[in-house]
């Protein structure tokens, strides 16, 4: 019986041992090269493998431990934007600084929100939040514009956008109009639950404005009669009307020539509506080391009283006025480097509307009651004039032109300081009416005068719209003057 099994086991150990249990085709240990290389072995999966092993993230995170957050950014020309903004790890060209710059859309960290699980106990109102405790914390991140003039520094909390990169953001006014260098913008998501749409600030290299005369007074688009606020240094040895230098002062109209500091100019009160949405905003400019940069800023609504009752909660002027101060403190802290020197940008404050730094009007002053025809005198930089001399219209408040004249240059124009003028202007003087009367009293002047204007133009004889300016002094008429 013994022999019997042991002869069994011995068959079946032969029977294996010759072949009879071979694998399945593909299973089991290959032979020739295929066994010295190995399946897997191949150039994507070391890759992978690598990667595994040292933990490399496909996308570079940046910001803080409490803001890790990736921001992954085309390589379009975005190279060298940044320059003087990356950390000393080296990023790789494309990827922006800060945690939320050129963040995907829906994957943009909110104000308020919980960061990598902190501040989940902190409750949202109305879209705005509260800020978590570690936000305070958060580092701003730095800017250096293409050209290595202008430098911004901007919260975490604003998003990054350049040339040619689309916005996230469903609104029908977009926080930056098409054709931005940078746009910093809220993303998207802020405020939820509000009427509340977009806010955002472009910035844009114009280079149509070569000349700080056209930088810092060209309208903005679409508007016309806007008085900018001006911050702007003058050089003593600029030419004052008679007795002055006549050399021009290359730095102000051509760009060349040695500096005379960064200038800047705001304009404010902006707006637009489309499709029950609208905006406010305004614009600022910089003209530095030749260049004209300019920083228009804008928070877009929808009608609050367009939704049904309960729907949405109203966006505040509070949040409205928080929303702005974020961009308000990226160009307060903006600096600007010519040559080894690095300075701070002083802006206008807001409301202001002085262009005395190129144009003032010493007689009629603001207010004056004047008869036709009327002298004029004051001074006004070079660039003003064309063949030494300006035109000069009396507009009354419906717009109706009531007399255009010239005012003529008192000394050599081809400067760039200011030079003085005089002249005289005849004018049609308005007939008293009611509505007329109206806006008199409510410039508070006598029952007997009417508000006109004086409105001192730059003599443009290219036409472009860009090199457009002027000065608008408030004056009073008596009813019935000059007839």
């Amino acid at each position: 019986m013994f022999v019997l099994i042991a002869v069994a086991i011995v068959a079946v150990l032969y029977t294996r041992l010759s072949g009879g249990g071979e694998p399945a085709s593909g299973e089991g240990v290959a032979t020739g090269a295929a066994s010295r290389q190995g399946p897997a072995d191949t150039p994507s999966d070391r890759v992978a493998e690598d990667a595994q092993a040292q933990e490399v993230p496909s996308s570079v995170r940046v910001g803080s431990a409490r803001d890790q957050q990736v921001a992954t950014v085309p390589d379009d020309g975005f190279a060298g934007l940044l320059e003087g903004s990356r950390p000393a790890d080296a990023q790789p060209a494309g990827t922006a600084t800060g945690a939320r710059d050129a963040a995907p859309a829906g994957d943009a960290q909110q104000p308020g929100s919980p960061v990598n699980g902190q501040g989940a106990d902190h409750e949202e109102e109305g879209g705005q939040g509260t800020e978590a405790a570690t936000d305070a914390a958060a580092p701003p991140n730095a800017l250096t514009v293409a050209g290595g003039v202008v430098t911004l520094t901007y919260p975490a909390e604003l998003a990054l956008a350049t040339t040619g990169q689309p916005l996230p953001i469903a609104s029908t006014i977009p926080p930056c109009d098409d054709g931005f260098d940078y746009c910093f913008y809220m993303p998207e998501g802020a405020f939820a639950g509000t009427n509340f749409r977009a806010a955002g600030m472009s910035v844009t290299l114009r280079k149509g404005l070569t000349s700080r005369l056209s930088c810092l007074l060209a309208q903005p688009d679409g508007y016309q009669d806007l008085q900018p606020g001006l911050v702007v240094p003058m050089r003593e040895s600029v030419g004052q009307g008679v007795g002055g230098s006549a050399e021009r002062d290359s730095t102000a109209e051509t760009g060349g020539g040695a500096p005379a500091g960064p200038a800047t100019s705001r304009f404010g009160g902006l707006g637009e509506g489309a499709a029950g949405t609208y905006y406010n905003g305004e614009e600022r400019r910089l003209f530095v080391a030749g260049a004209c940069y300019e920083f228009t800023t804008r928070v877009v609504e929808s009608q609050f009283g367009n939704y049904p009752e309960g729907a949405v909660k109203e966006y505040t002027a509070e949040q409205r006025g928080a929303t702005l101060a974020r961009f308000d403190e990226v160009l307060a802290n903006a600096t600007v480097t010519v040559g080894d020197e690095v300075e701070p940008v002083e802006w206008p404050r807001a409301g202001t509307s002085d262009l005395a730094p190129f144009i003032r009007l010493d007689e009629p002053a603001a207010g004056d009651l004047m008869t036709s025809p009327v002298r004029l005198s004051g001074e006004a930089v070079g660039p003003w004039y064309f063949e030494g001399s300006f035109p000069v219209s009396v507009v009354a408040q419906d717009g109706t032109v009531l007399g255009q004249g010239f005012v003529s240059a008192q000394a050599e124009w081809m400067v760039d300081g200011l030079v003085p003028f005089t002249g005289e202007v005849e004018f049609e003087a308005p007939v008293g009416g009611s509505r007329d009367q109206a806006s008199a009293d409510e410039q508070g002047q006598a029952a007997s005068a009417l508000p006109v204007t004086l409105v001192l133009a730059r003599d443009n004889p290219s036409d472009l719209p860009e090199h457009d300016a002027a000065l608008h002094v408030m004056v009073g008429v008596a009813v019935g003057a000059g007839e």
